[in-house]
């Protein structure tokens, strides 16, 4: 790689002095050759002058007129060869200094697109928090043109009231220490519409230490807190019925056993399991006996409160948190609720399916007071419903 890259190099330098030197011609030429014209007529002039004069040179100078042409010749040509280095230095550097301002030209462009077509927004703040200067990035972005914005807006005029008061706290702190760090602001598009925005800013100052502006970056991070929330639900949630997960159920016990023993009230931990999923599944495929779960999850979900959690613990099985209830008929009456809405007939991809659930139930502090012991008991509860007949509930104690 390094060996074919020489090469091309090289040509590249020798090119570009090619280049150079075709301009500095270019340059020479038009200067010398007028001066040349010039300085020739002027010789010409010179040796064409008054005979009378031309004698009074011979007595003077004691030489003949042969010598006094050839001293005139080597003037000329001495000055034919001053005038080609004068001028051809004259081009060389007109040549370098076109070159410099070219290039001076095309940086400052360059840095101009860069901060104009940059993947993230830059703005400045006057004292007063109005727009002084924006990138095409940003104006895109919010939606506004640049004469509608620049020196006309406030940042503040685009934030939502919530983010209006911290950027009201924050600017005037910003103003003195000089910086902020990872602020996210709620921005509103000149359509309505909102999105998140993490902003960072350095300030400016004069040689006295008065603020000037701000120089601030700002990021749309819409997608990255969309990916975010996708990660957490993946982290927590099953990926087919959305229930929480056997990690999020764990917290959520683990919140509700607290909270339950400050009110001295009863906490129930409910293990269901299908009955016969596996024939189902063998016999219509996954496909449907996925479709029976999530329909199974929705039907848990409408049989509880909203404080209350439903599960989905693997496979077949749920399980179901019912904190701060007073006595264990409460819990009953949500077992005969849920039995009677999963034993109705189940309509699936054009199946209908007579499905049925066992329920085991064990309640806090009676049957145990952590979360493992909980799930445990009401486990074995469960079992002994399906030993029973199946259809039905069973209290651990």
């Amino acid at each position: 790689m390094d060996k074919t890259l020489q090469p091309m190099s090289i040509w590249t330098v020798f090119y570009g002095a090619c280049l150079n030197a075709k301009a500095a011609f270019k340059v020479f030429f038009i200067l010398y050759i007028p001066l040349t014209l010039i300085l020739t007529i002027l010789f010409y002039g010179i040796f064409q002058i008054d005979e009378t004069i031309q004698r009074s040179l011979l007595e003077i100078h004691k030489v003949s007129q042969l010598t006094i042409l050839l001293h005139m010749s080597a003037y000329y040509a001495t000055s034919l060869l001053l005038l080609f280095i004068v001028v051809a230095y004259l081009a060389v550097i007109l040549v370098s200094h076109r070159q410099a301002v070219d290039a001076l030209s095309q940086s400052d462009k360059e840095i101009t697109n860069l901060y104009n077509k940059a993947p993230c927004g830059y703005h400045s703040l006057n004292s007063q928090g109005v727009f002084i200067r924006m990138n095409d990035t940003e104006l895109q972005w919010i939606g506004y043109m640049p004469e509608e914005v620049i020196g006309k807006m406030k940042f503040s005029d685009l934030l939502t009231p919530a983010s209006y008061e911290l950027f009201q706290q924050a600017f005037p702190q910003f103003k003195e220490q000089g910086f902020v760090h990872d602020l996210e602001y709620e921005i509103r598009r000149k359509n309505g519409s909102v999105f998140k925005a993490l902003l960072n800013a350095t300030a400016v100052y004069d040689i006295k230490g008065n603020y000037l502006m701000s120089r601030s970056t700002m990021f749309d991070i819409t997608e990255r807190q969309q990916y975010e929330a996708k990660i957490h639900e993946l982290a927590y949630h099953d990926v087919l019925t959305s229930l929480p997960n056997r990690q999020l159920l764990m917290d959520r016990i683990n919140q509700s056993l607290a909270k339950t023993a400050r009110s001295g009230l009863l906490l129930a931990v409910m293990f269901l399991d299908l009955d016969k999923f596996k024939n189902i599944n063998d016999r219509l495929g996954h496909d449907i006996g996925d479709e029976l779960l999530k329909t199974v999850a929705v039907r848990l979900s409408a049989s509880v409160r909203d404080s209350d959690t439903v599960s989905r613990s693997g496979g077949d099985e749920f399980i179901i948190v019912l904190p701060e209830i007073n006595e264990p008929r409460d819990a009953e009456l949500v077992a005969k609720k849920i039995l009677e809405r999963i034993g109705s007939v189940i309509y699936v991809k054009g199946y209908q399916l007579e499905v049925s659930i066992s329920i085991g139930i064990a309640f806090y502090p009676s049957d145990g007071e952590g979360a493992l012991e909980l799930m445990k008991k009401a486990d074995m509860a469960m079992y002994v419903a399906k030993e029973a007949g199946r259809n039905q509930y069973h209290f651990y104690s």
